[in-house]
């Protein structure tokens, strides 16, 4: 376990359960198993008044769920349950014949997530710098016939050697830090860390590509619009450079955000992800709107990007709310505004961030996101 993070008093509690079981530590020829354990676990839920959340990704299977009513009654019976479903759940071949029918269907609707769908494939390209369906092969196994020759006992080899012990455990919210260790530790074996993960990926776009998703067979009222860039071969200290400059650039406080939202009437987001490949890092900003504009977007938003007066304001101002917005952990140390929303991301310590964004200057990380970020290697979605 990392990190147990302390929220404000009062508000719902939100739980996280991440192990290091993934995509990419699936056996060649059981692609889709770790995505059909998360499947067949989630959905073992019976008889419990939480919904517990699950999400496979390249590296990590996640669990979480969030109480609203944060008292420690129920607390004790969310992560109560989160033991349940994860060391006992319930395995038989009509559970996973359904689960895999869950899969299947899950797949077939995949075109029609929108816009979800296309941010999983601008970072799948980001990712991997080829088919976008290529990651979602791994997950899920061969897209025409998931989890093709998967059966029980598959499963519990897989949860025999990936789910035994957690990689990270966060709990946010209002709760009592000392009675949420003690849960913690009475409930999951937390002494271990898996393995580090291996390299799988190495392709990086090599210069700006347009991709225009053609996957909608409906009508689509609204345009998706996403710009990301991949980088890789960096140190961490880096890493924190560019997530703090991303941040300034969808912070709602800067010229950007308001020149988008009052003149456009956009709302955009930043997204983040680590591939664990050689430190590939993806970062990208996606919004939606009515029209076809969006070679003016994407002009607006590499201009403010490439104007080092708009880009040193903005990452100046996000970095006093970074400083001035610290939480307290659970062994007494720090954590940040950021970090506190973090979980199964980055091989980057919460300490470490916050003593980065301490010594980084505004300079410096201009000077970093100069030498990753530029107008010539972007990947745009359009769709």
């Amino acid at each position: 376990m990392k990190y147990i993070l302390n929220h404000l008093n009062n508000t719902p509690v939100y739980i996280a359960v991440s192990f290091e079981a993934g995509g990419m530590f699936q056996p060649i020829n059981k692609y889709g198993i770790s995505h059909l354990t998360e499947h067949i676990l989630a959905n073992s839920t019976q008889n419990t008044q939480y919904t517990i959340g699950a999400q496979t990704e390249s590296r990590f299977l996640s669990f979480f769920t969030q109480i609203l009513d944060p008292s420690s009654i129920k607390i004790e019976e969310a992560i109560t349950n989160l033991h349940k479903i994860i060391y006992c759940p319930t395995l038989s071949n009509t559970k996973l014949e359904n689960e895999i029918m869950a899969i299947k269907n899950e797949l077939a609707n995949f075109s029609y997530d929108y816009p979800n769908t296309n941010q999983v494939i601008l970072h799948d390209n980001l990712f991997i710098g080829k088919d976008p369906m290529k990651d979602n092969e791994i997950i899920s196994g061969n897209i025409n016939n998931p989890a093709a020759n998967l059966s029980i006992k598959d499963v519990k080899l897989f949860l025999e050697k990936y789910l035994k012990n957690p990689y990270q455990i966060i709990v946010t919210g209002g709760f009592n830090p000392d009675k949420i260790k003690l849960l913690i530790e009475k409930n999951f074996d937390i002494k271990s860390i898996q393995s580090k993960s291996k390299i799988i990926r190495k392709y990086l776009p090599k210069k700006t590509t347009t991709i225009f998703d053609s996957s909608k067979n409906s009508n689509i009222t609204e345009t998706y619009y996403g710009i990301g860039w991949a980088t890789r071969n960096i140190i961490n200290k880096e890493i924190t450079a560019l997530l703090i400059a991303f941040r300034a650039i969808a912070d709602p406080d800067n010229k950007l955000y308001k020149e988008l939202r009052n003149e456009h009437n956009l709302i955009y987001h930043f997204n983040s992800d680590n591939s664990y490949a050689d430190n590939q890092l993806n970062l990208s900003l996606h919004t939606s709107f009515s029209g076809n504009n969006y070679k003016k977007i994407t002009d607006i938003i590499m201009n403010f990007i490439s104007t080092e007066s708009l880009m040193k304001s903005a990452i100046e101002n996000h970095l006093r709310l970074e400083l001035s917005s610290s939480l307290s952990l659970i062994d007494g140390s720090k954590t940040t505004y950021s970090n506190q929303y973090f979980f199964s991301r980055f091989d980057l310590t919460i300490e470490e961030y916050l003593n980065h964004i301490k010594i980084l200057s505004p300079d410096e990380i201009i000077e970093i996101f100069n030498r990753h970020i530029n107008t010539n290697n972007a990947t745009i979605l359009v769709s």
